[in-house]
């Protein structure tokens, strides 16, 4: 074995087989940071507003099925009081058929 190739091989030897070389780790963190900063500046901020959007939505039918809640409330108060009426005006006209 040559010495050039000795030295290769005693400097693998000594380096970690689980760790990545230093350029490796650079390079990776220059993309990572890259592809963060893409979707900082770009994709949160249209899915914050994508979300928000939602959000108002949903609070929207919320509100309108309460309102309807309360209408169809009414609506059965009103008909219970006309049955009512109803039945008094119907013993009512029995009694005075009887």
């Amino acid at each position: 074995m040559t010495a050039a190739a000795t030295l290769v091989v005693a400097q693998e030897a000594t380096q970690n087989p689980l760790l990545p070389a230093v350029y490796d780790i650079v390079w990776s963190l220059v993309i990572f940071l890259i592809i963060a900063g893409v979707l900082g500046w770009y994709a949160v901020p249209r899915l914050t507003k994508v979300l928000d959007e939602r959000s108002e939505r949903i609070e929207g039918g919320l509100r309108l099925a309460e309102e309807a809640k309360a209408e169809a409330a009414d609506a059965r108060e009103r008909v219970e009081a006309e049955i009512a009426q109803a039945r008094r005006e119907s013993a009512a006209i029995r009694e005075r058929a009887g």
